[in-house]
C-alpha cells in the first residue's frame, strides 16, 4: 500500500493500456444489485461457514451529533447477528467529543495521528482509511462515512452482500439518493450530489468510460477484500474514493467490481447551498 498526494495520475489516458473487461451491459445486469437483494441472517451464515473476519473502519472528524447513530442503527444489528466482527472509529482529535460517543456505543476508537507516527503527520481522509488498515487484520473492510443523518443497515448490508455472495467480486461500492433540506423543512428527493453529477461522473465518463455504471463513484460507503486493498495507492485526502476505484478496476477488472443501491443516505452537509433568499428559479443549476 502507498499513499499519494494527487490523482492526476489517474486520470492521464494517453499511452495507457486498457485492460479488457466484461460486457458493459451484462454487468448492469449481473453486478448492479439493490441492498434489499441481501438477507442479514443469510450474510451471517456465510461469514460464519466461512470463518470471515469483517471489520468496519469510519474515519470521523467533529461527528457526535451522528456517530452513536451509525454505530448504533447502521453497524450494531450486523455486530449482533455475527456478520462484523468489530467496528474502529479513527478520529482527528475532534474538540466535540466525537471519540468518547463512539468510544460509549462499542467502537474501538484510534487517534489517527497515532497509527504510524513516524510517518509524519496525517494528511487527510484517504491516508486515514490507509493507516487504519495497519490496525486491523480482517478479511473484508467496510468504510462508512460518520456523519450520515438517516442511518440504516442497508448502508452497511448493502456493501457486504457481493462479496460475501461471490468471491470473484472484490470491491463494491454503494450508491444512494441524497435528499436535500429546503430552509423551510421540505424534503427535496435528487437534489443531492451536485458535484458528483457535474463534475465527478462526466470526468470519469470521459477518461474511464469503462467505469460509466457507477452511479456515484465520490461516495463514502464502500467495501473490499484486504487482499486488493494493500496492493492500492491510497490519495491522501478525497480523492480516495474515485481513485480507488480506477485503481481496483486496473487490477481485478470490471468483473470484479459491483455496485449496491443503498437506499437514500443524508449526510450534515445535505444542506441547500444557494441562499434561503433565492428562489428556485434563480439558483445556479
Amino acid at each position: 500500500m502507498k499513499t499519494v498526494h494527487s490523482v492526476l495520475s489517474h486520470t492521464k489516458t494517453t499511452n495507457m493500456k486498457l485492460p479488457l473487461d466484461t460486457n458493459f451491459e451484462a454487468w448492469l445486469d449481473t453486478h448492479r444489485h439493490h441492498h434489499t437483494d441481501f438477507s442479514l441472517s443469510y450474510s451471517a451464515s456465510i461469514v460464519k461457514a466461512q470463518r470471515l473476519k469483517v471489520v468496519v473502519i469510519i474515519p470521523a472528524k467533529e461527528v457526535a451529533s451522528t456517530i452513536a447513530g451509525v454505530l448504533r442503527e447502521t453497524v450494531r444489528p450486523l455486530i449482533t447477528a455475527g456478520v462484523v466482527s468489530s467496528t474502529i472509529v479513527i478520529d482527528a482529535n475532534s474538540e466535540d467529543k466525537t471519540g468518547e460517543v463512539a468510544a460509549k456505543h462499542g467502537a474501538t476508537v484510534i487517534q489517527r495521528a497515532d497509527i504510524a507516527p513516524e510517518l509524519g503527520s496525517s494528511q487527510g481522509k484517504g491516508d486515514a482509511l490507509w493507516r487504519a488498515l495497519k490496525v486491523t487484520d480482517g478479511d473484508i473492510i467496510a468504510f462508512l462515512d460518520g456523519d450520515t443523518k438517516d442511518p440504516n443497515t442497508a448502508h452497511l448490508l448493502g456493501i457486504l452482500g457481493p462479496l460475501l455472495l461471490n468471491d470473484k467480486i472484490h470491491m463494491v461500492r454503494g450508491c444512494f439518493d441524497r435528499p436535500f433540506t429546503t430552509p423551510n423543512g421540505e424534503l427535496q428527493t435528487n437534489e443531492g450530489g451536485r458535484v458528483t453529477e457535474l463534475t465527478a461522473r462526466p470526468l470519469l465518463n470521459l477518461h474511464f468510460p469503462q467505469l460509466a455504471g457507477f452511479r456515484q463513484p465520490l461516495a463514502g460507503e464502500f467495501a473490499a477484500r484486504r487482499s486488493l486493498l494493500e496492493k492500492l495507492k491510497f490519495p491522501v485526502g478525497y480523492g480516495i474514493e474515485i481513485g480507488t476505484l480506477i485503481d481496483a478496476w486496473r487490477l481485478v477488472g470490471l468483473r470484479g467490481l459491483a455496485e449496491v443501491d443503498l437506499g437514500t443516505r443524508q449526510s450534515m452537509t445535505s444542506k441547500k447551498w444557494w441562499p434561503p433568499s433565492w428562489n428556485r428559479s434563480d439558483r445556479l443549476l
